[in-house]
């Protein structure tokens, strides 16, 4: 179809080029031999309406929807050989079903297409199972590290209500074997410090007391009379050594109690 309209453009443009060399001819001739200009006005609409019944014929006057026309008829051809294609597939399908009912028994091997499905649905249904055995191992491990936590929490919390309630506590004492002879050198200084205390008390007159009480005494000394006071919160230390032996001391107690670090 395009084949023919292409030959049938082909033939009215060379029937186009055609006349306009004889018009170009002719109007030449005309111009040499400078026809009478005494031409009525009727002629003159005769000779213009020839001159557009030739290009009419040689198709330069056509229709300008000729292309858009021709487009449409030739869809419309086309559109009736589709139909008649597909009422002829159809006859051959329905010929074709009857053919291979007639043909093949029904315990025949299915197709390939049916044999791609069923392995397209088993791998689905073995994805699937394999999703909900990692779902549960998922669920399987988190219960596992709940009930672990759990079981710490609960172990902890045992353990210091074991530690506070035990009436007898095991105290931790450090093993000094080893460093036995500094330890005697440190004995040795502390027991010159008790006699050093001693002597002091004999002095002050505080040996004798059961209980050390406020007091304040008016003595005489060698450089005249003195006033004493004395009390059993105050020891005759300095300031920054009774701080550090206190210290000392309760820190030691911690520790041997076992609640120090």
């Amino acid at each position: 179809m395009a084949s023919s309209q292409q030959d049938e453009d082909t033939s009215v443009f060379e029937a186009a080029l055609s006349f306009v060399d004889e018009f170009d001819h002719t109007l030449t001739i005309a111009v040499g031999a400078k026809p009478p200009p005494s031409l009525s006005r009727e002629e003159t609409r005769r000779l213009r309406a020839e001159k557009k019944r030739m290009l009419r014929k040689a198709g330069i006057y056509s229709d300008p929807n000729r292309a858009r026309n021709e487009h449409t008829r030739e869809i419309a051809f086309l559109r009736e050989q589709l139909e008649k294609l597909q009422l002829d597939l159809h006859v051959l399908q329905k010929t074709k079903k009857k053919g291979l009912i007639a043909q093949y028994p029904v315990t025949q091997r299915p197709s390939l297409w049916q044999e791609q499905a069923r392995r397209q649905r088993c791998r689905r249904e073995q994805a699937e199972c394999d999703n909900v055995r990692l779902k549960l191992a998922v669920e399987r491990q988190k219960s596992g590290r709940q009930s672990r936590a759990a079981g710490a929490q609960e172990d902890t919390a045992i353990a210091l209500i074991n530690q506070c309630c035990n009436e007898r506590p095991i105290i931790g004492v450090s093993y000094f074997c080893g460093d036995v002879e500094d330890f005697r050198e440190l004995f040795c200084r502390l027991d010159g410090a008790y006699h050093d205390l001693d002597a002091i008390f004999m002095a002050n007159g505080l040996t004798n007391r059961s209980v050390s009480i406020p007091d304040v005494q008016l003595r005489e000394g060698v450089d005249g009379k003195y006033l004493e006071f004395f009390t059993y919160k105050d020891l005759p230390f300095g300031l920054q050594d009774t701080a550090q032996a206190s210290w000392d001391y309760f820190k030691g107690a911690e520790k041997h109690m076992a609640y120090g670090n």
